[in-house]
């Protein structure tokens, strides 16, 4: 399986990279995995896990709050002398919540695939075309 969001991603949208920099990428990436299955598993009543990619931006950032969280949290760090991470977090598994319930919704309007053809109309013929010769 593959973790929703890059380890650039989490640092994008979960935590300062060097929040993160005595915490070996192996466990970064392992958290990112774990965290997307998490997230698999409150979405699984309305959506088809895992998503296939490009995966939705709003989970790859819910991924991340909590992925954030979870690597500080199991080093030690009190997330909870801050609203920041903690806080973040929550709101995040909330979401996650609302999502799989029906209350929240996937963008799919960013869906780039167009719905009609956007070529040249087909022109053919019921008498092969020798297109050489």
């Amino acid at each position: 399986m593959t973790a929703y969001p890059t380890r650039a991603q989490l640092y994008q949208f979960g935590i300062n990279s060097a929040a993160l920099s005595n915490v070996p990428t192996a466990d970064q990436d392992a958290a990112l995995e774990s965290t997307s299955r998490l997230a698999d598993t409150y979405c699984r009543p309305r959506h088809e896990t895992p998503f296939a990619s490009p995966y939705p931006l709003e989970i790859v950032r819910a991924v991340c709050a909590i992925a954030a969280w979870d690597l500080l949290s199991v080093r030690g760090y009190n997330p909870d002398l801050g609203d920041t991470l903690s806080a973040r977090a929550e709101r995040a598994i909330q979401w996650l919540r609302d999502l799989g319930a029906g209350r929240a919704h996937l963008d799919t309007s960013a869906d780039a695939t167009p719905s009609v053809q956007e070529c040249a109309p087909l022109i053919s013929s019921d008498d092969p075309v020798d297109w050489f010769a």
